[in-house]
């Protein structure tokens, strides 16, 4: 005779759960998802929110070891809902931290799907949208492969980025034809063409994988294979994606240059505060 893994009840031969009991779960975990995303968004306070989280978990079966990441759920739809048309205002970067603390969370738990890392940048967007310079606690940051300048202060980094460089070549490809006529009564001429045409392809070619940074100067690239550093003022072109982004300096002979694994779109959006300050 199984148990019903909600309850721990009885639940029937070849059983492991009621089908009550499975709805009820179901339901008590979409009410404490809802509970803590309504209550940061919607500013509400949080003095009776324990409560009630502990309320709900009790009363829909939900177990004391599937807390953290059901809270981790909360705070993600949270912050996706903010941050969907506006960058988080200065208050509400304050609800979070608020929350953080009064719940004894760690940055590991609330950035479990990437949530708290977008909360930093937000704010550092923030900052260069109204000129100013943001800090970024480096405290728990491994060492950089680089040697940045002494006026220059690092706002982002990546690990694991994936460097391409896009190539042109130029291939030839023929065509054959013929023509036919008579060329007299009763006598047909066959004449052959032969004409060769430039086709040009565009490759991405894989360099290396490394670390990125973005300063108030420069963007850095390090690798086993290559480190190199890339001004702002030499930047002619930006290309955002979703997971990475292109960029094209000035030079005659500059191929485009393409990283991914990163948050394109906050690259893009600091690159462009940068060279406004």
């Amino acid at each position: 005779m199984g148990k019903c893994i909600y309850c721990e009840k009885k639940a029937g031969f070849l059983s492991s759960r009621h089908r009550a009991c499975k709805t009820k779960f179901e339901n008590g975990v979409q009410l404490y998802i809802d509970e803590i995303s309504n209550t940061i968004v919607k500013k509400s306070t949080y003095e009776n929110l324990k409560q009630k989280l502990e309320e709900i978990r009790v009363s829909h079966l939900i177990k004391e070891n599937q807390k953290p990441s059901l809270i981790a759920l909360g705070f993600d739809r949270a912050i996706k809902s903010i941050l969907s048309d506006r960058l988080l205002s200065v208050e509400e970067e304050d609800r979070v931290t608020e929350f953080k603390t009064r719940f004894e969370l760690s940055e590991k738990l609330l950035d479990k799907n990437g949530s708290y890392t977008k909360v930093i940048m937000s704010s550092i967007l923030r900052d260069l949208s109204i000129g100013l310079i943001p800090e970024l606690n480096t405290n728990n940051v491994i060492p950089l492969p680089f040697l940045f300048q002494k006026s220059e202060q690092l706002i982002w980094f990546f690990n694991d980025v994936g460097y391409y460089e896009q190539q042109t070549r130029t291939e030839y490809h023929g065509s054959k034809g013929s023509l036919n006529f008579e060329l007299f009564k009763g006598v047909d001429y066959e004449m052959s063409s032969f004409s060769v045409s430039p086709v040009s392809i565009t490759e991405m070619n894989y360099i290396s994988t490394g670390t990125l940074a973005i300063t108030t100067n420069h963007i850095y690239f390090g690798s086993d294979d290559t480190t190199f550093k890339i001004r702002h003022s030499n930047l002619i072109g930006i290309d955002p994606y979703e997971d990475g982004i292109g960029i094209h300096t000035d030079g005659w002979n500059s191929v485009p240059q393409v990283f991914n694994n990163i948050d394109g779109w906050f690259m893009y959006y600091a690159i462009i505060g940068l060279n406004k300050l």
